[in-house]
């Protein structure tokens, strides 16, 4: 069987087209374990070209590549945002299963925002930041941070049935701030959360490293005695460590993480066991572009969906911060799309000064994506989505 290549341009694409029929090239290898979906069609190769391959063994789970849209702050469609080679989704466990791919453009859902700071003397009252979002059963959770006027106080927990409507967990902070002489005793913030599925690890940043939290439930952790797993070097992250992604692949745990001192780059490290990393030899692996980010690169949000990995991460120009995408075929070396920043900041809104991007879940015929607005004065948590076929 030949497989059939479907090509997008990264810049300015909103719909895919068919490459003129070539040669039928070699049988390529079979795919990787695991990721087997129904048995592809006979079709003639793709022709050569500089995004394209030559048509090599149909494997089960056709890639196809589609254009999305990113947004502005207003709700219009903004610069293109290109989702290319989707023909996996997530499941709880970071297992990879085949599944549909999206078509049509990522659309904020509401104007106001889904998730918000609590009231006078909440531990979370002056921001709420989104972490993970995961579908347990017929209930999403998303792990956030919170904030008390005077510093991120821990990591809470909101149940939702729609991933529009959240109910705040009664014991929150699930993650509270650490006391006494404690590691953690100044701030907690970041929440993000993988499952090997049978136990959960909740990663958080506390005081200027990250630490690691542990549950049977996903509901009640402990914190890991070995925190901090990662702390500041001598180099390029020499002074704080923050705001990470983590997947969990195969028995690998890989977190991007923020770093830096007067300057803001991202990092990436690998670990067996989500207690002793290993950085990448490459770090930093994304760094300051021109013009929107040109200042710091932080804040990442990564997902792998199929073969590729996608990486959501903010930009900040000395004003203001918003949301650029990268894609990685290894997780290590990045390409910018041209196109970004694919997510915009509105004035007069919850994300009048900063936008940050925050969990990513493909579920049935829906990709979600929550993100972290700030107007000035305090966080609160929005949501976009696009549908699948």
């Amino acid at each position: 069987m030949k497989r059939v290549f479907w090509i997008c341009a990264l810049v300015g694409a909103l719909a895919c087209s068919r490459g003129t029929a070539g040669e039928t090239g070699p049988t390529g290898p079979q795919g990787p374990p695991g990721e087997r979906g129904a048995q592809g069609t006979e079709g003639p190769a793709g022709a050569m070209g500089p995004n394209g391959d030559k048509g090599d063994k149909g494997d089960p789970g056709l890639t196809t590549v589609v254009a999305g849209a990113g947004l502005t702050g207003d709700g219009t469609q903004a610069a293109p945002l290109t989702l290319a080679a989707l023909s996996s989704r997530p499941s709880s466990t970071g297992v990879y299963a085949p599944g549909p791919s999206p078509t049509g453009m990522l659309t904020r859902l509401r104007n106001s925002a889904v998730l918000a700071p609590g009231g006078s003397g909440a531990w979370d009252s002056t921001g709420v930041y989104g972490g993970t979002v995961v579908k347990v059963g017929n209930t999403y959770r998303m792990y956030y941070s919170g904030h008390n006027g005077s510093n991120w106080a821990g990591v809470g927990l909101a149940t939702s049935t729609d991933g529009l409507n959240w109910n705040k967990h009664a014991s929150n902070p699930i993650v509270p701030r650490g006391t006494g002489s404690a590691w953690d005793n100044t701030s907690v913030f970041g929440a993000w959360v993988v499952s090997d599925g049978s136990t959960w690890y909740l990663f958080y940043q506390g005081n200027n490293s990250i630490g690691l939290a542990t549950s049977s439930d996903g509901i009640s952790f402990t914190k890991n005695p070995s925190s901090p797993v990662l702390v500041p070097t001598s180099g390029w992250d020499l002074g704080s460590i923050n705001a990470t992604s983590v997947t969990y692949e195969s028995g690998t745990f890989t977190m991007w993480y923020s770093a830096g001192d007067s300057t803001e780059r991202i990092g990436r490290a690998t670990s067996l066991d989500g207690t002793n990393w290993t950085r990448d030899a490459a770090n930093p692996i994304l760094s300051p572009g021109s013009g929107w980010e040109s200042s710091q690169v932080g804040r990442p949000s990564v997902i792998r969906i199929g073969r590729m990995y996608y990486m959501f991460y903010g930009g900040y120009d000395g004003t203001s911060w918003r949301v650029g995408l990268a894609t990685s075929w290894d997780g290590s070396s990045w390409t910018k799309l041209g196109s970004n920043p694919v997510w915009q900041i509105a004035p007069g809104t919850y994300m009048s000064m900063y936008i940050y991007p925050g969990g990513i879940l493909i579920e049935g015929d829906r990709l979600w994506a929550w993100f972290s607005g700030h107007d000035g004065a305090r966080y609160s948590v929005g949501a976009a989505a696009m549908d699948l076929q």
